[in-house]
């Protein structure tokens, strides 16, 4: 019976170390990028928009490649828990739609809220989509 924990306690770590290092990766990724798109000076929250749309193809394609394939537990705790976790950004999307709210921008806010929802969701389908071509 102690072996079978200490299985469990090892296995759990190394779940924890996969999802560790992908959502440090993924993080790091989300600021680069919200950085580069910062360049773009325009008053919308352009970079979160381009990470949750970013992070909605990768994880569309994530999802189709790694399922189908088994062995692949530890990849998808890496890219898909930990990477995309790390790397899209929902709360800072509700934060920033909390702002526009706040300061009156109404109708700024419902285009925000109307792209980010329509536009990732078309991404997870498309690399959904593309992901299942590498497992037909």
């Amino acid at each position: 019976m102690q072996n079978l924990d200490f299985y469990c306690v090892q296995n759990m770590f190394k779940i924890l170390l996969y999802i560790f290092v992908g959502g440090g990766a993924g993080s790091v990724c989300r600021f680069l990028m919200q950085n580069l798109c910062s360049k773009i000076n325009i008053a919308f929250p352009f970079g979160t928009l381009v990470v949750n749309i970013l992070g909605g193809l990768i994880i569309g394609f994530l999802t189709a490649v790694l399922t189908k394939n088994a062995g692949s537990e530890g990849w998808r705790f890496l890219t898909i828990v930990g990477f995309c976790g790390g790397f899209t950004t929902f709360s800072a999307f509700s934060l920033e739609g909390f702002k526009m709210l706040h300061d009156g921008q109404v109708a700024q806010f419902l285009l925000y809220a109307a792209l980010s929802v329509a536009l990732c969701l078309i991404f997870v389908w498309a690399g959904h989509a593309l992901g299942a071509r590498f497992t037909t």
